[in-house]
């Protein structure tokens, strides 16, 4: 309440993960997800917009777990989702130990020294159910920004689609973030110009793409 009284009108809470014991072991957070939703509740109660931040494809996650993630924010009833993919960085504990137990190969390794890959993109790491991960990732932002689409969202969640879970990250997660949804309609915006600018023919395909003149 003095938070709010004072003029705040945004907090952020790094769920990242909704399963109790991957959170503990694997992410090294000992708080409980009671814990978690009581303290997201009360901020919400005072009328502050509250956002959470998830990542999805952890070493070892399960869709059972990934889903547990999903809820947990949904429960919470989040103004604001950030969703991820798990970014095994260089050198952090979590890195050498998706390494040591074969979650990544030598190449991938070698991709991340050289920052390739992305919290956004396909997954890095060994699993079976990169899939999944694409999904709810793609899927959470909006469905915690858009409640009246979520008949929509449930539907693409049973059938598992996830090529329509990438159309609906590209259309509605640039109006799903609090801030980074303004970079995002912005570069949407660039694309668009873009593409309008070829298909009108005043722009070269060459050029488009990045080559030369």
């Amino acid at each position: 309440n003095k938070l709010a009284d004072a003029g705040c009108v945004g907090m952020f809470f790094g769920v990242d993960c909704g399963n109790d014991e991957m959170r503990r072991k694997t992410l090294k957070r000992k708080m409980a997800n009671d814990v978690i939703i009581e303290q997201a509740k009360l901020v919400k109660k005072t009328g502050i917009k509250l956002s959470c931040s998830s990542m999805f494809c952890l070493p070892g996650e399960t869709p059972e777990q990934m889903y547990e993630t999903f809820n947990m924010i949904k429960e919470i009833d989040s103004d604001y989702a950030y969703a991820t993919i798990y970014y095994p960085f260089y050198g952090t504990e979590l890195f050498e130990y998706a390494h040591e137990n074969g979650y990544l190969d030598d190449d991938t390794v070698v991709l991340i020294k050289d920052g390739g890959g992305s919290l956004y993109g396909e997954p890095l790491i060994k699993s079976d159910y990169k899939s999944t991960a694409l999904l709810l990732k793609n899927i959470l932002p909006p469905y915690m920004r858009f409640k009246n689409l979520r008949f929509f969202f449930d539907y693409l969640l049973r059938v598992k689609s996830c090529r329509a879970g990438k159309l609906v990250n590209l259309f509605l997660t640039p109006f799903s973030y609090a801030t980074l949804g303004k970079l995002k309609r912005r570069e949407m915006l660039k694309v668009f110009l873009k593409f309008l600018s070829y298909r009108l023919k005043l722009t070269p395909l060459k050029k488009l793409a990045g080559g030369d003149n």
